[in-house]
Parts: C-alpha cells; structure tokens; sequence
C-alpha cells in the first residue's frame, strides 16, 4: 500500500489593539487568527485574544547586612571554634546566617536559588567542600578527602550541644539559618578553617569574609580517636530457657568439670558483645553492623560458624552460631535469629533454622552472636562446600569477622571465633582484634 502525505499551509496573522481604560491605564490586545489552507480552501481557522499589561519587575536585595559562620553550642562565646571525631561518621553542626538589608522600606531574604547555591569553603585551599555521597552516612575508610559536607543530620551522634538559643519572638525581620553537617578523616592537629559563600540571582558570589570579624570563619580541630583494646569490651554469655546456669567466659582448668555443658547437650547461649568509651568510660551503642571477609586473600563472608567436638567420622556434639542484631534503620530485623545462607546446606532436617530471638535477653545496641549445640549432627569430612565455608580446615579454622560502627561513629574490627584449643572448645566464642590489611 502506497501512502500519500498532504502538505497544508497554515497562515497566521497577528493585530495588536489598543484601547484607554482611563487617562493613566493603556490595556494591549493581541489578537491571533490561523487559518489551514489546501489549494487556496480554507479547511479550518481559528483565533485567540491575549490580553497584556504592563509588567513591573520583582523588587530585590542589593546589599548584606549579616553573612556569618558559626558552630552552635560551644563553650567558646564567639562560636567560632569546635571539634569532632575524624572518624568520618560524627558529624559537626555549622550554621551559617545571612540577612540583607531592606530596600526603599521592603524586606527581602536570600532567594531560594540563591540559598541552594550556599557553600563551605576551605580558607587555605579556596575550594569548596565535597558533599558526602548522598547514598553513605559518612565518610568511608579511604575516602581521598579530609573534610566533607553534607546538609543533613546523620544516624550518629553530633559532636558538642550543637544547638542555639530559641531566637526572639518578636515580629521583625531575622536571620535566616542554614545548617551544614561537617565531616572529617583529617589527622589530629591538622585544623580546618572555613567560611561560607553563595552566588546571587544576578551572578555575583558573596563571601562571609567580606562582612564579618568575629563570625566570618570557624576553626575545627580533629580530636584525637579513643583507643579501643580488649579491656574496653565485654563477650559475655547468657543462657537461654532455664537450660542451666549461665556459663563463664573463660573455661575450667583442663579436667575440670563445666557444668553448664556438661550436664547440658542442647544448648542456646546468647554472647553479647559492647564497648566502654576509653577517654569517658561511658557505654557505647553500636548503631551499624557489617560482616568482612575473614580472610585477606578472599572475598568469602560468613556470618554463621560450625564446630564439632571431634574430627571422628562418628561424631554427633555440633555446635554453630547465628547472630542478631538491631540496626535502627532497617524494621523488623530482630524478630528471627539469623544464619550464613549456606548452613542449611549442613543442618539439613536435623535442626530447624526459623528461631525465634528471645527478646527478654536482647539489647538494642549490642551485637548478639547465638551459640547454638546439639547431639544428633554427623561430622561431616573436609570437601563439601557449605562445612568448608563455615568450619575452615584444620590450619585455618573459619571466623567472623565484623565491622560495628558505634553511636559515635568510631569503627570497631573485630574477630569472632571458637576457642583455639581444649576439648570444650565449641562451647565457647572469644573474640580479637582484626587488623589485617587486604591486598590492592
């Protein structure tokens, strides 16, 4: 089928009318007309009537009356001076205010562009500050910058009070505020002064240098990061179901009766990990978890762990662990014990893995590892793949290995395993300090 285009020709015209409303007011009328035409027919036509007025241009700033930096709540009366942990994650309150000055008796405030356009600058380098990337909390391990921004308030705790008094009530015109949430990974000792600009409507960039002493720049030193070792955590186990008394962090002498196991053959004990602040000897929530390969050379996670008693082809007495724990923004994440996806793969029928956490012993801010033991789980020998992953082999037995990053933002490595040695071995867990570097 062959198609057939028809060209038309459209043919506007266009009249302007005048007509006096008064002596002072002149109203414009446009009037549009169209017509479609097709060899010389008029096929269809139309009109449109517009009327216009005379337009005033919107009123606008034209000079500053306030543009300063500040940090709210230190002890410093000037606000110029504050600190943080560079640990990436704590956050640092800065608010910048800036107020214009009125023009023939008409108050203006920054244009919402214009406020869009607000920057933190670096007053050595003249650059400005990088956003924090706008899908992370913070500043990851390894990020190239020492300082980053970001324009709003993370999960974690803000350095200092970081608020002002409530400002007056009176009905005249304020400052309006800007808040920025400083970030950093500098070196203690290496300060950061800073101060802001924006650009206006018109193009032209202002900076808090230019009208402000006291206020036109902030001094922020890095702290010093606490020093976590082994004394400033606790593991300690509690036993669930009235299934004896709770057991002792650290084993019996060689020999010696263990009651709490021995008597017992099925067992669940929940080891809670948390920490003491070294520099305020206060308790510390950890606000995220994360699971790390336990192996430099590897990119294998586990999160679950298995032990027999024996290497014996007929060993039955398993012991492996779960974990639990409540990152505050994920819903619903404590209601199950959870497992390394590929332990099912070893439990098979022998033991369900949908457990319920039993909330009357869990705590909101510590990692829970659950030490689960039974009788009744054959050993099964090196080469499947799912014992392999989660036991590890003789010279390099299987861990976990977690980041937890606290309410502070300071991160913790840790490793988590069974015991080295000793026949009861997979009664217990103990955990270390991780530190390994894994390879470029």
């Amino acid at each position: 089928m062959q198609m057939v285009t028809q060209v038309f020709d459209v043919q506007c015209s266009f009249r302007l009318l005048r007509r006096d409303i008064s002596d002072q007011t002149l109203v414009a009328s446009s009037v549009v007309s169209c017509e479609v035409v097709n060899n010389g027919v008029v096929l269809a036509c139309g009109y449109s009537v517009i009327e216009l007025s005379e337009v005033i241009d919107e009123g606008r700033w034209e000079e500053m009356s306030m543009f300063t930096v500040m940090v709210p709540g230190t002890s410093s009366g000037d606000h110029r001076t504050g600190s943080l942990y560079p640990n990436g994650y704590q956050q640092l309150r800065l608010q910048v205010k800036t107020q214009v000055m009125p023009v023939d008796g008409v108050d203006y405030q920054l244009s919402p562009t214009e406020m869009a356009s607000m920057r933190l600058v670096d007053d050595i380098t003249g650059q400005n500050i990088e956003s924090v990337f706008p899908t992370l909390d913070g500043m990851p391990e390894g990020d190239d910058q020492a300082w980053r921004v970001r324009k709003q308030h993370n999960r974690f705790e803000l350095s200092g009070a970081g608020v002002f008094a409530a400002e007056s009530g009176l009905d005249v015109p304020r400052p309006v505020a800007q808040d920025f949430y400083l970030h950093s990974r500098a070196e203690p000792g290496f300060s950061g002064v800073f101060y802001a600009t924006f650009q206006d409507d018109n193009g032209k960039w202002w900076t808090s240098v230019q009208y402000e002493e006291v206020n036109s720049k902030v001094e922020i030193n890095p702290r010093r990061l606490p020093t976590f070792d082994t004394r400033n955590y606790t593991f300690v186990p509690k036993r669930l179901d009235n299934n004896g008394t709770d057991p002792s962090v650290d084993p019996p002498p060689e020999g010696s009766p263990d009651d709490p196991f021995d008597m017992h053959f099925n067992t669940t004990d929940y080891w809670k990990l948390n920490v003491t602040n070294p520099d305020t000897q206060q308790e510390v929530k950890f606000e995220t978890l994360k699971f790390l390969p336990y192996r430099p050379d590897s990119d294998v996670i586990n999160t679950s762990i298995i032990l027999w008693e024996s290497r014996q082809a007929a060993e039955v007495m398993f012991s492996w662990t779960g974990f639990i724990f409540d990152d505050p923004a994920v819903k619903g994440d404590v209601s199950k014990v959870r497992f390394d996806e590929v332990l099912k793969d070893v439990m098979g029928d022998v033991h369900t893995l949908d457990i319920d956490v039993d909330t009357s012993v869990f705590e909101t801010g510590k990692l829970i590892i659950s030490l689960h033991r039974l009788r009744g789980l054959t050993y099964i020998p090196e080469g499947d793949p799912a014992r392999d992953k989660l036991m590890g082999t003789l010279a390099a037995p299987s861990a976990l290995v977690v980041l937890l990053i606290d309410k502070q933002g300071n991160a913790h490595k840790r490793r988590i395993s069974f015991l080295p040695s000793g026949s009861g071995r997979r009664n217990r867990l103990m955990h270390t300090l991780y530190s390994e570097t894994r390879p470029q």
